[in-house]
């Protein structure tokens, strides 16, 4: 259970600034953020930027519910090496990573197989699964997966009573409050890490669930909050990479040359705690930067502006971190 004395905010932003004030890994140069801070257009509409088009959406519960399931399995769809990537078809076009997993849950709710029926997930199996995640290549972490939803399916149904819309009313379109229910209630949205004896708190999943529903649903309905502001970076492995590339995050010699390499980086390692940590205070310094300029943009409305420049080719020049696990 969450301590009340702080917000969820303040957990996060004060355990990472401490990881960042005594990081031996990584970096933020400051000078890079303020200069990248000026190219971010002040004619960006991120209230358009949640895609309706891949994404679900008839307006209703479904789509909260909806919502909930693809950010319980929004992580790690980076490719192992030698395996085929994970690709599914979306109106004539191959999607992949993240996409390919919107546009399978997408096209599932168009088939006769009940995917926001939480008993349907706590009974899930792989034959099920894989016939949602259809598609070419290999579905990295399929088995995670299958846990993941059988685990929500089960405490939507013993506690929810098999929906996700009575969190959110418990929860009173407080951005806080929902995120401190999902941590609370569901083992898998725990994100949390151990650094120098201390816990680090990041929650990337159960705060992206926020501002996902705030795009479902344009801020209105189930997707109104009092406190948007209340929302961090969501630390996952394509804004460092894109950090990186912008030489706002600078990593030691040692820790570059493991990333280059391809070597996997241990989840809860340090160097991996602290590229996280430096991810959510650069973009938070970013933040200060663009204010400073007049745009009234939230933090994860950075965030969203970094993760979609993520995939132009210049971002990806240099290897994200690879670190297996299910929280990003």
């Amino acid at each position: 259970m969450l301590s009340n004395e702080q917000s969820v905010r303040e957990l996060i932003i004060h355990s990472t600034q401490n990881v960042v004030q005594q990081a031996q890994f990584v970096h933020i140069n400051d000078e890079a953020v303020s200069q990248f801070a000026k190219a971010i257009p002040d004619s960006w509409n991120y209230k358009s930027a949640w895609d309706k088009t891949r994404h679900f959406y008839d307006g209703s519960a479904r789509t909260a519910q909806w919502v909930f399931i693809v950010d319980a399995l929004n992580f790690s769809f980076w490719l192992d090496e030698g395996k085929e990537r994970w690709q599914v078809e979306w109106k004539g076009e191959l999607v992949k990573g993240y996409w390919a997993l919107a546009c399978s849950l997408n096209l599932t709710m168009k088939k006769n197989i009940p995917l926001t029926d939480a008993a349907f997930l706590e009974q899930i199996e792989d034959n099920d699964l894989e016939t949602i995640l259809d598609g070419t290549g290999v579905v990295p972490m399929f088995h995670e997966r299958m846990k993941v939803l059988r685990e929500i399916g089960s405490i939507l149904r013993t506690r929810y009573d098999g929906t996700i819309i009575n969190l959110l009313e418990e929860a009173k379109h407080s951005v806080d409050a929902v995120v401190r229910l999902i941590v609370d209630s569901f083992p898998c949205f725990q994100d949390t890490a151990t650094y120098q004896s201390k816990t680090i708190y990041f929650f990337k999943r159960a705060q992206i669930f926020c501002s996902d529903l705030w795009g479902a649903f344009d801020g209105t309905d189930f997707g109104s909050f009092q406190d948007l502001e209340n929302l961090t970076a969501f630390a996952d492995y394509k804004l460092p990479q894109t950090l990186r590339a912008l030489n706002i995050l600078q990593y030691v010699p040692e820790l570059a040359q493991r990333i280059d390499s391809l070597q996997l980086i241990p989840p809860g390692s340090a160097e991996e705690i602290e590229i996280r940590a430096a991810t959510i205070c650069a973009v938070e310094s970013l933040h200060s930067h663009v204010l400073s300029r007049g745009l009234d943009l939230p933090v994860f409305a950075i965030d969203w502006w970094l993760w979609e420049i993520s995939h132009e080719p210049k971002h990806e020049v240099l290897p994200h971190h690879r670190t297996r696990t299910i929280f990003y």
